[in-house]
């Protein structure tokens, strides 16, 4: 007799996870997570990191809510005299590339007090990155260019400002490459296989993303994914140009309205999720805008929560927020007007924690073996012609229903965890 399984939370603790492959990419700087030695010039001089003209620096204990699994960072005090954005700089070490291959760097920091800094480039031909703002937010950075010569050096040239706390953490120069690890072999595997699968690995091997939708992948019109945005001049999603994801095809859009007097006037308003009260959340998002400006996070639940602000520019950058949950549900809002008319951006928000044992009623189905199976942010399913087919977020919400029209049918969906009902008989996967 065939057994009947209720989908709620022994479904999603007992069944078999299905990964998703991923493109190779290969970190080539050394040692720029500054775990595991004691002074920068430990390494030996061809690893090491330098820093040049700061008023101090040292390897302290780390608090990068980026990276849970991070125990050290670089601080750098810029000097107390500044004329040049160079006049500090964070030096690291050079290392061979190939000239007119493509190259992107990755960095995670913070400051004490809002400042401003750039990236350069010591090759052949130097190359500059735009300003990239600080806050005392742990946020992510990225800078992609073209080689041009046979090694390099990155610079953070970091003197926009006198006597400001610069931290570093995670730097990491990507290059793809067939058949390499997603890592690299200085102990700088921080999480960031391929663009960092949105974000989702950077210590959180435990946590599921409670949070559908985010990356605004495979959807036509917000409401499809119960997204909302409140009080905006106007909205729309939009081809992605975002270099913290290479894999991202579209983000959110939302243009600040012309006239207002508090930061929640304008709101980017994410679904309603079950969560366990007491326990603890990580939001992670990924941003920029149009010209410089501010945000902040409220949290809609039993006692509203709210973040520090999040200062912006025109480079993608990622952010997160830490919070206990306050009751059994919440909705996350982005309250975006600190000025008017800003246009902002968004991609790949993701909810990172426990999820809730109560659960929304979820139909019965017949668990059995099928061809279902994820590759790339995708779900497939094969041999479908004829068949219907149903996908369910983790809280129950549906998310895709079709009735097969082809042998194959693929849906991009955001990460995280599914269960994929073909013709009645369910199967998880997990989204990366």
């Amino acid at each position: 007799m065939k057994k009947i399984y209720h989908l709620i939370v022994a479904l999603f603790v007992c069944s078999v996870l299905v990964s998703a492959e991923e493109p190779a990419y290969t970190n080539i700087l050394p040692n720029g997570n500054f775990e595991g030695i004691t002074e920068l010039s430990e390494p030996g001089e061809a690893l090491r990191w330098h820093v040049w003209n700061a008023a101090s620096f040292e390897l302290v204990a780390s608090n990068n809510d980026l990276d849970t699994e991070s125990t050290q960072a670089l601080k750098v005090v810029v000097k107390d005299e500044v004329e040049n954005v160079w006049d500090t700089q964070v030096v690291s070490p050079t290392v061979d590339v190939v000239a007119g291959e493509e190259y992107t760097l990755k960095f995670q920091f913070r400051t004490d007090v809002p400042s401003e800094f750039r990236i350069s480039t010591a090759e052949t031909s130097a190359q500059y990155s735009g300003s990239f703002v600080t806050s005392e937010n742990w946020t992510e950075g990225s800078f992609v260019f073209n080689a041009t010569g046979d090694d390099i050096s990155i610079r953070f040239d970091i003197a926009h400002a006198a006597d400001v706390e610069f931290y570093f953490d995670n730097i990491r120069l990507y290059t793809a490459a067939s058949g390499d690890d997603n890592g690299d072999d200085n102990g700088n595997d921080n999480g960031d296989d391929n663009g960092d699968d949105n974000g989702d690995d950077n210590g959180d091997d435990n946590d599921v993303n409670i949070l559908s939708s985010g990356d605004f992948e495979g959807i036509t019109e917000l409401s499809q994914a119960e997204w909302q945005v409140w009080n905006a001049a106007s909205f729309e999603l939009v081809a992605s140009n975002n270099d913290l994801d290479i894999e991202s095809t579209q983000a959110l859009k939302v243009v600040v309205k012309d006239e207002v007097e508090n930061v929640w006037d304008t709101q980017v308003v994410s679904p309603t999720v079950d969560v366990v009260a007491g326990e603890e959340y990580t939001l992670k998002f990924q941003f920029r805008t149009d010209v410089p400006s501010e945000f902040r996070i409220s949290t809609a639940e039993t006692s509203a929560q709210y973040s520090g602000s999040f200062v912006t520019s025109e480079n993608w950058t990622e952010g997160s927020f830490v919070f206990n949950a306050t009751g059994d549900d919440i909705s996350i809002r982005f309250d975006i007007a600190h000025a008017a008319d800003v246009e902002f951006y968004f991609d790949n928000v993701r909810l990172l924690g426990a999820v809730a044992t109560t659960s929304i009623a979820s139909p019965t189905f017949e668990k059995e073996d099928n061809l279902v199976y994820t590759s790339n942010g995708n779900v497939i399913i094969d041999d479908a012609f004829g068949k219907n087919i149903e996908i369910y977020a983790i809280t129950g919400v549906r998310v895709f229903g079709v009735s097969a029209t082809a042998d194959s049918v693929t849906v991009p969906l955001s990460n995280g965890i599914y269960i994929v009902v073909v013709n009645n008989v369910a199967t998880k996967v997990l989204v990366k």
